[in-house]
């Protein structure tokens, strides 16, 4: 005889639950984080883009820009320029005359005059020197030529020379 001790309980069958139904349940914390991982990727793309338009993150590596005109030509011996006088630069200015565009390497080559300090004092007077820079057509300064100018006598050396007619 079978006691109620020892019979099992009838285990009731899991409920089956359709694909619809579970679609239904996950289907609104798709769409959500679909929408947080949307809203993350636009922040992060107006942030980067806001630190490339600034100038903090160069997309540029080798800090090179390419040159498509004279105006980008110039800028780069500009920069080189007072890059390499720093302080002693007085000022410079462009040959415009004799400036051009090189058609066989696709570069420039650009001539100036630019006015030196001696020292760092900037109080003994200016030295006058030429200056060839040849940009290639990828942005790089190839060639840049630094020649002073001898028979350059500021005015106010000559004002101190001989008497007032010349003597």
């Amino acid at each position: 005889m079978a006691t109620d001790d020892n019979i099992e309980p009838e285990k009731a069958a899991p409920e089956k639950v359709s694909f619809n139904e579970r679609l239904a349940l996950v289907k609104p914390w798709l769409l959500v984080g679909g929408l947080v991982v949307l809203l993350v990727m636009l922040m992060m793309t107006s942030l980067v883009t806001g630190l490339i338009v600034s100038g903090i993150i160069n997309i540029n590596p080798d800090n090179k820009q390419v040159v498509s005109n004279m105006g980008d030509a110039m800028s780069i011996c500009e920069g080189a320029i007072q890059d390499e006088q720093g302080a002693l630069l007085q000022a410079f200015a462009i040959d415009d005359l004799s400036s051009h565009g090189d058609d066989a390497s696709g570069g420039y080559r650009l001539f100036y005059e630019i006015n030196k300090y001696r020292n760092a004092s900037r109080q003994t007077g200016v030295d006058k020197f030429f200056v060839n820079c040849f940009v290639s057509a990828k942005g790089r300064v190839k060639r840049l030529d630094f020649l002073e100018d001898k028979a350059f006598v500021p005015r106010a050396a000559r004002k101190s020379k001989g008497n007032e007619i010349g003597l």
